[in-house]
């Protein structure tokens, strides 16, 4: 027994089965008299959890405040003559004469679903609003289901992109934060300086480029704006009818001016957010890179002898395009042949990171296998493990689906001189392992 001021009392883990239940103990007693011994103790045994845990049935979360001013945070039960506080598995039993008020809080989970209730069904703005709240609170799978509708809402959130972005980076950072001791946050930002000093990052003028050559006249969705006329000068220098062009989707002119314009255009046709199958990358294969490729001991230190990645993402679009643009051109060479002076050269002689052509080939896609299921392998690295687990893994499929069917399909020329470290004139050739592949669907195992 505990005293609590007032000479009112509280009782710590001790209900009072006869007072709650007297009719229903009254009448079990006859039901048990009547039944062989063996049941009768098993019954007694199943009451008595029962009566151990009933307190806890039905308990909501929030604080009882006693008239002498303590305040007792936990799971609330309330019956007629007293509340039952659970805190950590002890239960405090206060007297109703005792309580001066209860107040309910409600979980994180049931606090999101009531804003979510009271947001209006194109209320874009307001799930960012409510994801960065769960954020806030490291509510990662609730900030997520808010993001998601908001982008199902405006795909063009640019809000909501970003809050998506900072979300994967806090996961993954606590993610490797749990597996390998991570480097302090000053040795982080010294790696990520030296990499930025030695590798400057794609410039707005060259990511718009990029946006350009991956845009598809089926992205309604992306933002586009045509600038100085461009569109009616194009068409008039095309001798196409302007009323008929401007009529067409603003993505369908976007592309035609860009593939047509002999780049005499370029200047005036600002995308000002992805095209969908970058907001692809984005979302569903750069979390993947960025957690097991481009940390600070892989691909994310500066060491212009292998392919190099920037090991985080910020807010902004720099370091995702340069990223992009580093796998889209980054090739190793075939085993026994010479490597092509053409990044785009259609002899086979070297493997591409991203291969639109032939995606189940590409490297990105045999070195995130185990061994037993690539037909290329990884190059021996300590503690490295493939994020695939096989090619019938989801991700594997989605993967192979973005660089075969989302992107563009021919390697589109953009025009960007950007030296890209680890390129196969400072790789080694590309091996197989010494075993065929143990599961190789549809393609037989070869050497490159």
């Amino acid at each position: 027994m505990a005293t609590v001021g007032c000479g009112q009392s509280l009782e710590v883990a001790r209900v009072n089965c006869d007072s709650i239940l007297p009719t229903f103990l009254a009448r079990l007693r006859i039901v048990l008299m009547k039944m062989k011994p063996t049941l009768a103790w098993r019954c007694v045994l199943a009451v008595g959890v029962i009566m151990i845990f009933a307190p806890l049935l039905g308990a909501r979360p929030g604080v009882v405040r006693t008239l002498d001013g303590h305040k007792i945070e936990g799971d609330i039960t309330e019956n007629e003559d007293a509340v039952t506080v659970s805190q950590r598995g002890i239960q405090t039993v206060v007297q109703r004469s005792n309580v001066a008020s209860i107040e309910y809080t409600l979980s994180v989970q049931d606090e999101f679903n009531q804003r979510l209730k009271k947001l209006g069904k194109n209320d874009a703005q307001g799930r960012v609003d409510l994801a960065r709240w769960a954020f806030e609170r490291r509510e990662y799978r609730l900030a997520r289901q808010a993001i998601r509708e908001a982008l199902e809402i405006d795909p063009n959130s640019r809000a909501a992109t970003d809050l998506d972005e900072l979300v994967s980076a806090q996961q993954m950072l606590e993610a490797n934060s749990r597996h390998a001791g991570p480097p302090s946050t000053a040795a982080t930002r010294a790696v990520d300086a030296k990499v930025a000093q030695e590798r400057r990052l794609l410039t707005p003028d060259e990511i718009n480029r990029i946006r350009q050559c991956e845009l598809k006249s089926t992205d309604v969705h992306t933002r586009i704006r045509l600038e100085n006329n461009v569109a009616r000068r194009f068409a008039t220098d095309m001798n196409i009818p302007v009323s008929q062009f401007l009529a067409r989707p603003l993505a369908a002119q976007a592309v035609e001016i860009v593939a047509e314009g002999n780049g005499r255009y370029n200047d005036d046709v600002r995308i000002l957010s992805d095209p969908s199958s970058l907001l692809e990358y984005r979302r569903a294969i750069q979390p993947h890179i960025l957690t097991n490729c481009s940390t600070v001991g892989c691909h994310g230190s500066p060491d212009k002898s292998k392919l190099v990645l920037f090991p985080t993402v910020d807010v902004g679009d720099a370091s995702t395009y340069t990223n992009f643009y580093i796998l889209q051109h980054y090739r190793r060479i075939r085993e026994g042949v010479q490597p092509s002076s053409s990044p785009f050269s259609p002899d086979v002689t070297a493997f591409r990171l991203i291969d639109r052509q032939r995606p189940e080939d590409s490297l990105l896609a045999q070195f995130s296998l185990p061994p037993e299921f690539a037909q290329f392998r990884h190059p021996a690295v300590a503690n490295y493990r493939p994020w695939l687990k096989s090619q019938n893994d989801p991700h594997y499929k989605e993967l192979i689906a973005w660089m075969g069917t989302s992107l563009v399909p021919n390697d589109p020329q953009y025009g960007i001189n950007y030296p890209i470290p680890g390129d196969v004139s400072a790789t080694e050739p590309v091996t197989a392992p010494a075993n065929a592949p143990a599961k190789q669907p549809n393609n037989p195992a070869r050497t490159p």
